[in-house]
């Protein structure tokens, strides 16, 4: 169930790809209120529980889980994650 969740996109929980904010930097991914299931570092994806990750940086994205709600837009720094 909770994995058709994820595979339709705008409702339920969505995956998407977002830039770590401010006040985010220097945390651990688990440290930030979403659900971080990835760091996308330069061109290396790295799981959540990585120990290279270390902490978070300023050019590195998020693939994060996220409640989808109706009508909200994404904006151009967030990106829903492909399916297939």
């Amino acid at each position: 169930m909770v994995m058709e969740d994820l595979i339709q996109q705008g409702s339920g929980l969505d995956l998407i790809e977002r830039p770590v904010v401010k006040a985010e930097v220097g945390k651990g991914p688990r440290e930030v209120g979403d659900l971080v299931v990835s760091v996308v570092r330069g061109h290396r994806v790295l799981g959540y529980g990585d120990p290279a990750i270390g902490t978070l940086q300023s050019a590195d994205r998020l693939i994060t889980i996220v409640r989808a709600t109706p009508g909200t837009q994404v904006t151009p720094d967030i990106r829903r994650i492909p399916r297939g």
